[in-house]
C-alpha cells in the first residue's frame, strides 16, 4: 500500500521550489450530491465510468484545497493549465497541488501509478539528447527513466500556462 502524506509531501516541496505549496491526496470519490449545478453538468458529460470516478476525485482534492484557503469550493469555472494550481490522476489517487503565491506563473504535477510509457513512444515527446540520457542508464532500467521523463515533462507541460498548440517535446529537461 502505497503511503501519501499530504503535509510532509507539501512541506518538502515548498522547501525545494522555495514556494509554500499546498497538497490535497484522495483515492475516495466526491459524493456526487456535493456537485454545484455547474460541476452536475460537466459530470453528467463524462461517458465511462472510470472516468467520472477520476473526475470526482480530482473534484475531492480541489475542493479540500480551495476550502483550506477559505475559498469558495466550486471547481466549474477552474480551468487548466491555471497558474496557482494543477491536478493529476493516476491509478485510485487523484493529487492537486497549489499556491496563493503570485511568484509562480504556473504549477504543475504528474503522479504516475503502476504506468509503462512504450519505448517507441520515446521520439513523441523526447529531445534527441533526453533520448541518449535514458539509453545512458546503468542504474536503473531505462524504462524506468522514460517513465521519470515522462512524468517530469507532463507537469512541466502542465505548468505553461502558454502551453496552446505546444507538446510535451517542445519542452526540455537540461538535468533529468
Amino acid at each position: 500500500m502505497m503511503s501519501l502524506d499530504e503535509t510532509a509531501l507539501a512541506e518538502k516541496l515548498s522547501e525545494q521550489l522555495g514556494v509554500p505549496l499546498h497538497v490535497k491526496i484522495s483515492n475516495v470519490p466526491l459524493d456526487e450530491r456535493r456537485l454545484s449545478p455547474k460541476e452536475a453538468l460537466r459530470f453528467s458529460e463524462l461517458r465511462t465510468d472510470g472516468r467520472r470516478d477520476s473526475w470526482l476525485k480530482g473534484r475531492a482534492v480541489l475542493k479540500k484545497l480551495l476550502a483550506g484557503w477559505g475559498e469558495t469550493e466550486e471547481t466549474a469555472d477552474i480551468s487548466f493549465p491555471n497558474s496557482r494550481l494543477s491536478l493529476t490522476h493516476s491509478g485510485d489517487y487523484a493529487v492537486a497541488v497549489g499556491t496563493n503565491s503570485v511568484r509562480l506563473s504556473g504549477i504543475g504535477v504528474d503522479l504516475e501509478i503502476k504506468r509503462r510509457v512504450r519505448p517507441e513512444a520515446a521520439r513523441l515527446f523526447l529531445t534527441e539528447e533526453e533520448q541518449a540520457w535514458v539509453n545512458r542508464q546503468t542504474e536503473t532500467a531505462p524504462e524506468e527513466a522514460l517513465l521519470r521523463l515522462w512524468t517530469m515533462k507532463e507537469a512541466l507541460f502542465k505548468s505553461d500556462c502558454d502551453n496552446q498548440g505546444m507538446g510535451m517535446a517542445d519542452y526540455s529537461i537540461n538535468e533529468p
